[in-house]
């Protein structure tokens, strides 16, 4: 590989990596101050674009031995912390198998860390944040996994869509170790807003809990776009 195709590949590796690494948090950021869900688009696909960059980065900068300069050196302490966000924002996300492409992309992310950025104050502090960030991305999936498997699983017996389509009341169960209710949520049939990578979405609303078997004979009409009848009684879904 010539000198000018390394030097593109040096420059761009970083710049590349900060940035893709940056897109999620910030649209989660969003989220979060806007109370809404953020469900990314084709979220399997982009696990898997992720972890192909980055191992692609890691394999050329190693096998190059790339010599990044002072921005460049920057960009990958900033990725760090980045990438760990990126992987949290993908643990959380509705397909499970995305954390392994989320690790392969952090071990490939740290290596250049390790690599090519030289001891500095901004660099521990970075290694500090990016342990704290590992943990949580951690903690998280696993209350995630343990939650869903042994605490709360909800499961969808009818839906009824509202008057203007606008909602849908969703008729299930929830069973947990300790008992098993009947449930409905509101949800909206269409996101509040879509960008490039994902969609912004209301969260559900839990409207009715009952027993277990009531799902087999609950009735449920709607009203009008902001009231939905359950078993007689009224309910807002705004």
């Amino acid at each position: 590989m010539n000198k000018k195709t390394l030097n593109i590949i040096q420059q761009t590796i970083p710049i590349l990596l900060c940035v893709i690494f940056a897109i999620f948090p910030i649209f989660e950021l969003f989220a979060l101050c806007l109370n809404l869900e953020f469900r990314i688009h084709g979220e399997i696909a982009m696990a898997v674009i992720y972890a192909l960059l980055a191992v692609a980065s890691a394999v050329l900068s190693l096998v190059y031995k790339l010599k990044f300069n002072r921005a460049g050196r920057i960009l990958l302490i900033i990725s760090a912390p980045l990438s760990l966000l990126s992987a949290l924002c993908f643990a959380c996300g509705e397909w499970g198998g995305s954390v392994i492409f989320a690790i392969i992309w952090v071990v490939c992310v740290f290596l250049l860390y390790i690599k090519f950025v030289p001891d500095s104050n901004f660099k521990a502090i970075t290694a500090a944040i990016s342990v704290l960030l590992g943990i949580a991305v951690v903690v998280c999936y696993l209350v995630s996994v343990i939650y869903t498997a042994f605490f709360s699983s909800v499961s969808v017996e009818s839906v009824y869509p509202s008057i203007e389509g606008n909602y849908q009341a969703e008729l299930g169960t929830e069973e947990s170790l300790l008992s098993t209710k009947t449930v409905v949520y509101i949800t909206r049939t269409d996101s509040e807003a879509s960008v490039v990578f994902g969609s912004y979405w209301k969260k559900p609303i839990l409207v009715y809990e009952g027993e277990d078997y009531e799902y087999k004979t609950a009735q449920i009409v709607w009203l009008d776009e902001s009231t939905v009848i359950i078993n007689g009684e009224e309910y807002a879904v705004k």
